[in-house]
């Protein structure tokens, strides 16, 4: 059964919609599975992903047909490990000149109402968190964002994990009252400020910016805890395993530079 005989099916039947589209979406499913050769988790974890748009949102029946093309294309990127292409599944649908970009864009919307987190970590968001913590002046965000521009435009970047690049801006772009906060919040996150010192003067000259210069500052030294203070860090990882850096697909070695 080709897909847009479901819709039609569905168009039939409006009247038992719901159950008459869940059952051939499922016959369309074990169907095409046995065209791509696709295990049956592939095809229930499609049908889930159906079900739960369904009940959560409503879908006109002109979408119908194209959610199950999505539910099963999201299904198949977490179970099968042979690849196949939005392309492939829709001429194996036999849906005749689908529009890819609203395929996709419905697949968004999926992943959204399915409650799953897209978000990932930038530069940007990185300096909105520490920006955030440090409470400075609109002349510094204005700043600091202007430095962010420059800085993910840079092949440079590309070299370090994008919480080290948004602490690096922050060092140029934060004056001396700031400092010595946004040097404690580094500290809670286990970040390397030697590292980051050596990033800055990498930075400054990538930039080519000429700010004055400021006096040698020294490292903030964790003291000893006290039981009543929330800010202390508790926690003893390195720079490596800090949850703000492992979400990044990138690495970096303690000398600054990428791996090999």
């Amino acid at each position: 059964m080709r897909l847009e005989e479901v819709y039609r099916c569905a168009e039939q039947n409006s009247k038992k919609s719901g159950i008459a589209m869940r059952a051939l979406v499922m016959d369309w499913y074990s169907g095409l599975r046995k065209c791509l050769g696709l295990s049956i988790k592939c095809v229930e974890l499609a049908m889930i992903y159906f079900d739960k748009v369904v009940s959560k949102t409503h879908v006109g029946r002109s979408k119908l047909y194209n959610l199950a093309l999505v539910c099963l294309f999201v299904a198949i990127k977490f179970t099968e490990t042979k690849t196949v292409s939005l392309q492939d599944l829709c001429s194996h649908s036999g849906t005749s000149g689908p529009d890819l970009d609203k395929i996709y864009r419905l697949e968004v919307e999926v992943l959204q109402i399915l409650e799953w987190k897209l978000n990932y970590p930038t530069v940007t968001e990185y300096l909105t968190l520490f920006y955030l913590n440090i409470g400075s002046e609109d002349k510094i965000k204005e700043k600091l964002y202007a430095l962010g521009e420059m800085a993910v435009t840079n092949c440079w970047t590309l070299d370090f994990l994008p919480s080290t690049v948004a602490a690096a801006i922050l060092l140029i772009a934060c004056d001396e009252s700031q400092m010595e906060i946004f040097r404690c919040i580094l500290l809670d996150v286990e970040m390397d400020t030697e590292l980051l010192e050596d990033i800055v003067g990498f930075a400054l000259e990538r930039f080519q910016l000429d700010l004055p210069k400021q006096q040698p500052r020294k490292r903030v030294q964790k003291k000893d805890s006290d039981p009543l203070d929330t800010n202390h860090c508790k926690r003893k990882r390195s720079v490596h395993s800090d949850v703000l850096l492992s979400t990044s697909p990138c690495s970096v070695h303690e000398d600054g530079s990428s791996p090999s």
